[in-house]
């Protein structure tokens, strides 16, 4: 891009992260209002990413923008990232938010390398006579985390049911109480990842194990984006507020996550 036009885009690109820069983290959609202007806005971000004098919240915000409203096909963007993630100095900080964004736009193949350890522990684990189950549920539970942060809900939601049904599954009464929050908020990531692929059922179903292993997403629950799918049917949606607020466990029913 001309240095001017450049110029015109990192303005446009700030005026929109502003409203988040004292969030705790990113969604998707964060610039919709940016779409028109896509995919040339996405250098604007690129070069705030780039910016060695930028907060790293601020380069967190860029580097979702230029995942966002950014194409796979502009060799110059996709370069930029490139030099980020494989950057012999840069900061590690920044390297993951370069990979995770390149993921975004199509191209996987540093992100998977930087999984290949993980999942080379897990298999040797489950692998064992008796396998750590504890270290199996946080091995599961970081790849659903990371799949969820490029918004690979399918995945996603494959980890966190696996990383669930290993250290919980149904019978909470079982479950140690020092793992009972982090088992209910993996419930609910597991719900808003069903709901953001349409499996409306089975989000239906997550979020219910969420409140029955002792979360209380009471009033989020009727605000977060990702559960949209689930709120379709506002009567429903509220009955199971209400019947988990009181302790009303609806019917348990098996769901095929691969459908």
């Amino acid at each position: 891009l001309a240095k001017l036009e450049l110029q015109v885009f990192v303005t446009r690109a700030r005026q929109a992260m502003k409203p988040f820069l004292n969030n705790k983290g990113t969604f998707q959609g964060m610039y919709k209002s940016l779409l028109d202007l896509r995919p040339r806005i996405a250098h604007g971000f690129l070069a705030i990413f780039k910016d060695e004098d930028a907060l790293d919240n601020e380069r967190s915000l860029a580097a979702d923008g230029v995942a966002e409203l950014g194409v796979k096909s502009d060799a110059e963007l996709m370069a930029g990232l490139k030099a980020l993630a494989e950057g012999a100095d840069v900061k590690d900080l920044v390297k993951g938010h370069a990979i995770k964004a390149l993921a975004r736009l199509g191209d996987t193949a540093l992100f998977e390398k930087n999984l290949e350890s993980i999942k080379k522990i897990q298999a040797e684990e489950e692998k064992k006579p008796k396998p750590d189950g504890e270290r199996i549920w946080r091995i599961r539970q970081r790849l659903a985390m990371t799949y969820q942060d490029i918004y690979d809900y399918s995945t996603t939601a494959k980890h966190y049911l696996e990383a669930c049904l290993v250290i919980g599954g149904n019978d909470f009464s079982k479950l140690p109480k020092q793992y009972q929050t982090q088992v209910a908020m993996d419930y609910y990531n597991l719900a808003c990842s069903l709901a953001r692929v349409g499996k409306v059922e089975a989000g239906t179903w997550a979020l219910d194990m969420h409140f029955a292993a002792g979360g209380d997403n009471y009033d989020w629950a009727f605000e977060d984006g990702d559960l949209e799918a689930l709120r379709k049917d506002a009567a429903a949606f509220k009955q199971l507020i209400d019947d988990s607020k009181a302790k009303k466990r609806n019917a348990e029913f098996k769901f095929d996550i691969e459908a």
